[in-house]
């Protein structure tokens, strides 16, 4: 297998986060409701819009779209499902772009936005957003930094999610474990007490695998951005054009994989990820779902996961874990976004309806209908659309939250580190090696774009 292909099985199942958030490629659920549909004048303007979600996220786009052409009858937006690989995969969107084919609006993972701006595939929104009152303000400041390039709008904020450490009361209880240690009123448990756990809850068959085990740091959002952020790392320095996956927080981050990899051994890890959360698994087999894991380093979207698949889980939501007692927990938040890409031929169509996706009516109704967040602060801030398991992450981790660096070189960052990543689990390279080669991948990348600010 190559190092990507490992890649790939150990994060199966979990949401490959490019973003951060392959949360979209969850499965199957009713539709939320897509709203009733009226007679639209062979006159309106149509609107193309690709988007790259699926299942119930694709039906709540589709919410969406529905909600807008009954309100517009000038202008008629017409969604079409372009699913994707990897959320930060815009090959279909360039090809597309370049032979004067692409779509009038994109759904964009967020992180990449600055990339496709630096490269031209996108169009700079400043005339539209000059004609509104303090339109950047009304959005988290973390989600309208990645969508800006040199000062300069290239998309609007969409949804964002947090991460938390999700835990099996029912698997805690079996292995002797009190579930109310990890209450959030008590504060983060330390990575020492996470490895404690894990080594009451493992279990090994006859074959000498593992049958269940405490978690899988590095799996669904375990990511190198993850780890770097718990043990305060950086990954950028926008004032020196760098990427910074060596700093003392990142390798730090790192070890800790690379030590538990090789305490409770690679390959058997690699296994039970491989059995029992395989590539394009159903979601109801999520392994924490199955009792297969006590904890998992997850995303707010798993609220709704839950919900409709396996709604009489026992379950508690808590802090990512923490260095040593005492530390300031931390956690980091992605998203999408909307953008109009260069050559669209109705592009001030496309802004009205980009409008009322990212404003209020949109998020709103996205974040009823997948448990993800908005971007909007007023809708974060209204409890109303909100269970109590979500109020964890809007109340308690969203103020914390930081974010991946957004730079023109974004897709081959992430990429890098994820091999990265793969090698230290599998106890093929040291952390710091392995993010040395990151750096020296990225860097001279990164320099025809600089100054990034």
């Amino acid at each position: 297998m190559t190092e990507l292909s490992r890649r790939d099985v150990l994060k199966a199942g979990g949401g490959l986060a490019a973003a951060a958030v392959a949360a979209p490629l969850l499965g199957r659920a009713q539709s939320p409701g897509p709203g009733k549909h009226v007679h639209v004048p062979t006159s309106a303007a149509q609107v193309t819009f690709w988007c790259t979600l699926t299942d119930i996220y694709y039906q709540s786009a589709q919410h969406i779209v529905n909600n807008f052409n009954n309100k517009h009858k000038d202008i008629q937006v017409k969604i079409v499902q372009v699913p994707t690989e990897a959320t930060n995969d815009t090959s279909k969107l360039l090809t597309a772009v370049r032979g004067g084919t692409g779509p009038d609006v994109y759904f964009l993972d967020r992180f990449v936005v600055t990339q496709e701006a630096a490269t031209g595939v996108l169009e700079p929104l400043s005339k539209y957003i000059s004609k509104e009152k303090n339109l950047s303000g009304q959005y988290l400041d973390y989600a309208w930094k990645e969508v800006e390039f040199k000062k300069t709008p290239f998309a609007l904020p969409f949804d964002t999610d947090v991460r938390a450490l999700y835990y099996n009361k029912t698997v805690l209880q079996q292995s002797g474990l009190d579930p109310a240690e990890l209450d959030i009123k008590n504060g983060p448990i330390t990575v020492e007490r996470m490895r404690q756990i894990n080594q009451k809850v493992n279990q090994v068959a006859s074959n000498g695998n593992y049958s269940r085990v405490g978690v899988v740091p590095w799996f669904d959002q375990g990511e190198t951005y993850t780890w770097g952020f718990i043990y305060g790392g950086s990954f950028a320095n926008d004032k020196k054009c760098q990427v910074t996956p060596t700093n003392s927080g990142a390798v730090n981050g790192l070890q800790y994989i690379y030590d538990w990899a090789k305490e409770f051994g690679p390959d058997k890890l690699a296994s039970f990820i491989s059995a029992y959360a395989p590539m394009h698994a159903p979601p109801a087999t999520y392994p924490m779902f199955q009792n297969r894991t006590a904890l998992s380093l997850t995303g707010d979207w798993q609220i709704a996961a839950i919900k409709q698949y396996v709604p009489s889980l026992q379950y508690g939501i808590t802090y990512l874990p923490v260095p040593k007692k005492g530390d300031k927990p931390s956690t980091w938040s992605g998203g999408f976004s909307l953008v109009i890409p260069h050559g669209a031929k109705n592009a001030d169509g496309a802004w009205e309806f980009m409008r009322y996706a990212c404003g209020t009516a949109g998020q709103r109704t996205y974040t009823k209908d997948t448990t993800h967040t908005p971007t909007w602060k007023s809708l974060v801030q209204d409890k109303s659309l909100y269970g109590p398991e979500h109020l964890i992450f809007t109340q308690k981790l969203l103020p914390i939250t930081r974010s991946r660096p957004p730079l023109p070189v974004g897709s081959l960052y992430w990429d890098q580190l994820q091999n990265a990543e793969s090698q230290v689990e599998l106890n093929q390279k040291d952390p710091k090696s392995a993010l040395d080669a990151v750096a020296s991948a990225v860097n001279p990348r990164l320099q025809p774009y600089c100054p990034i600010i």
